[in-house]
């Protein structure tokens, strides 16, 4: 299990002699993406872990007051959030005494009618603070910002939907559009402190995006903000900085984990001390509220009976595996290479999360395999690139790179840059000038490794097409689906 997270950041120390005006304890999640019930999680040793059933127990654990906020992304990446959208994260929200949540990209991209007749029914306080109708008014049922009021501070929350990742679903919003990001950010900064807010936060999820636009990018462009509760990417843990005088708080994807802020405030009401704890949602530790996980449960059991159309058979249980070779992984990159019509194919293990059990293989089945919303990417590169792609992604932790189309001879137990003893592609040696085609992910090529080797590559090309369309099409063709030792790798000394 992986430690848990702890910093403790001071500004200018209270005396000693000085009572603290007030603390304040803040509870935050992000990119809960349809993950709503507990699993087994490889960053815990597998231990059961996430989901509202056991976040329920562990809040009630939780002493005192509470802030309790969210930064959107409720529903993109499983087959039950894709199904039944952000009407059941928000009313399990409403439910375990949320204060606010922001909107991201992903929530809005179904469109903005049934996004609506989500929020009205829950009863939910949802945000955003540059979502706006053409009369420049914030959209029906939401709110450009909020004022909490907790031991006597005034906590100002607004938040921000990024407008470059939306550009995609502008035809299915109607009248609603979002406001630069810049200036609804420092309009809903000056409103907050018009009203008297001691501190202001701001609830957002940034999310990839084409123009390198993160939080940084914010605090450069706008004073005021005290607080940012944003999420991490895939893969990252959460963590905490201080950026321009003020705190960037990234918190787990998935709902693995909660993040918790405890804010001591001096008498002038303003922030002299701040910790933050990662505390990660163990099944075995709080338990679960008996009454949601049957919600879950009963809603999961829908989802199945929606999405049980059989795509294929699996001969017997191919495993998924993290931090070695693995079929599965391999098979899943052959996928992208045939349908590409590429040299090579290449997936994360990472991705890929969980096994193909014997027997048939249904659409569920491929949501659980795979249940994020990336593209196909058909990228054009030279042999020495291939190389350095290999090398840097074999320093991924738990992230082993699985391939198709190539034979790749390595020591594990050298050191970074002298692991690749030799390549072949397409049974010919890796020639270090010469171009060759591969199939990957957008979410790889924005970084699903951990590094930025793809940035080197001689032409990228998105094909738009889901990855769970190329993986239908593929296992369909193929009928009958077994399990094989992976083909990939050899290890040499």
């Amino acid at each position: 299990m992986k430690k848990l997270l702890i910093l403790l950041l001071l500004l200018p120390l209270v005396s000693c002699k000085e009572k603290p005006f007030a603390v304040i304890n803040i509870y935050h999640t992000g990119g809960v993406g349809g993950m709503y019930w507990s699993r087994e999680e490889p960053a815990f040793d597998n231990r059961a872990a996430g989901g509202y059933a056991v976040l329920k127990n562990f809040l009630a654990s939780q002493p005192g007051k509470k802030l309790i906020l969210d930064s959107g992304d409720w529903f993109s990446q499983t087959p039950e959030g894709t199904l039944f959208k952000a009407t059941f994260p928000l009313g399990v929200m409403k439910e375990l005494g949320y204060d606010a949540t922001g909107i991201s990209d992903q929530d809005i991209n179904p469109g903005w009618a049934p996004l609506y007749d989500s929020i009205k029914n829950s009863g939910m306080t949802v945000i955003s603070s540059n979502l706006q109708t053409k009369t420049g008014a914030a959209p029906p049922r939401v709110q450009s910002f909020v004022i909490k009021e907790i031991s006597g501070v005034k906590v100002g929350i607004f938040s921000l939907i990024i407008t470059a990742n939306i550009l995609a679903a502008q035809s299915r919003l109607g009248d609603v559009s979002a406001q630069d990001e810049i200036d609804a950010a420092a309009a809903a900064v000056n409103a907050l402190k018009d009203k008297g807010a001691d501190i202001i936060i701001l609830l957002t999820d940034i999310g990839e995006n084409d123009v390198n636009f993160d939080e940084h990018s914010i605090l450069e462009q706008v004073e005021g903000i005290d607080l940012i509760l944003s999420v991490a990417a895939q893969g990252d843990e959460a963590d905490m900085e201080k950026y321009n005088g003020a705190f960037i708080v990234r918190s787990a994807p998935f709902l693995t984990s909660v993040s918790k802020l405890k804010i001591t405030f001096d008498g002038d009401k303003k922030i002299s001390m701040v910790r933050f704890d990662s505390a990660p949602l163990l099944k075995d530790t709080y338990g679960e509220d008996e009454d949601l996980a049957a919600q879950i449960t009963r809603m999961r059991a829908s989802a199945h009976k929606k999405l049980n159309y059989v795509v294929a058979t699996a001969e017997n249980e191919i495993k998924d595996v993290d931090n070695a070779p693995g079929y599965l992984g391999e098979l899943i990159a052959g996928c992208l290479k045939e349908w590409a019509k590429t040299d090579i194919g290449i997936i994360n293990s990472d991705s890929v999360r969980s096994n193909i059990p014997a027997g048939k293989i249904t659409e569920y089945s491929l949501y659980e395999l795979y249940p994020y919303g990336d593209t196909v990417m058909s990228v054009r590169l030279r042999g020495e690139e291939i190389k350095n792609i290999i090398e840097k992604s074999l320093s991924s932790k738990n992230n082993f790179p699985q391939f198709a189309g190539v034979k790749i001879e390595y020591d594990p137990s050298a050191g970074e840059g002298a692991r690749i003893k030799k390549i072949l592609v397409n049974n010919a040696p890796v020639q270090p000038q010469t171009i060759y085609r591969m199939a990957a992910t957008d979410h790889i090529i924005a970084g699903g490794f951990g590094h930025d080797e793809f940035i080197n590559v001689v032409e990228f090309k998105n094909t738009q097409i889901d990855v769970r369309a190329v993986l239908r099409q593929c296992f369909a063709k193929k009928k009958i689906i077994k399990d094989e030792p992976p083909a990939a790798w050899k290890t040499v000394q």
